[in-house]
């Protein structure tokens, strides 16, 4: 990550592998979605989620 090291909550590992994910959003009217960083640790496979913002509709940048 930006800066700072990332480290497994679960294993203390440091490797991990990256992907992007769309999260929808739904109520009366769906707007939009969240977009997230999916960091999984090549370890023990735990996911952590970062937020990148929000998306009209659905799609990844």
């Amino acid at each position: 990550m930006e800066g700072r090291a990332l480290k497994c909550p679960v294993c203390e590992g440091t490797e991990f592998k990256q992907d992007k994910v769309v999260l929808a959003k739904y109520g009366v009217f769906r707007v939009s979605d969240y977009k997230v960083k999916a960091m999984i640790c090549t370890e023990c496979k735990h996911i952590m989620l970062f937020e990148e913002g929000s998306t009209f509709f659905l799609g990844v940048d």
